[in-house]
């Protein structure tokens, strides 16, 4: 278990991201992703680039999600909350791009907002 400043350092990198269900609500489904540190991003990013696979990078992100009910999942689920669980996650999204794509546009640009901190800070010495 993380100790509790490391878990507050974690929680304080997490941003909601919305995303359309199915029918193109954008009020009731999230993701919770998390700005992993640089070294993570990175050796994700280029995981993801040798593989081909985006999920080699948004996997290092994703975290949580929100609103999710089993019948958002698969038609035949009940109207119960759907626990967060990865694989779950990346399967859901590989059936809609455009989740996909908001994803990876939120989470580049959450971590070149960090990079230009950290450059902001360098110039500040």
């Amino acid at each position: 278990m993380a100790s509790p400043l490391l878990e507050q350092m974690r929680r304080a990198n997490e941003r909601k991201v919305s995303v359309p269900d199915d029918k193109g609500d954008l009020d009731r489904l999230s993701f919770t992703v998390r700005r992993p540190p640089l070294l993570r991003h990175v050796r994700a990013v280029n995981a993801s680039r040798e593989s081909g696979d985006p999920f080699d990078m948004l996997r290092v992100w994703l975290v949580g999600w929100s609103g999710f009910l089993e019948n958002d999942l698969f038609p035949s689920g009940t109207d119960d909350p759907a626990k967060f669980d990865e694989d779950l996650a990346v399967e859901w999204i590989s059936d809609r791009l455009k989740v996909l794509e908001r994803l990876t546009d939120e989470t580049q640009r959450l971590m070149a907002e960090f990079v230009a901190s950290r450059d902001e800070l360098k110039g500040n010495s």
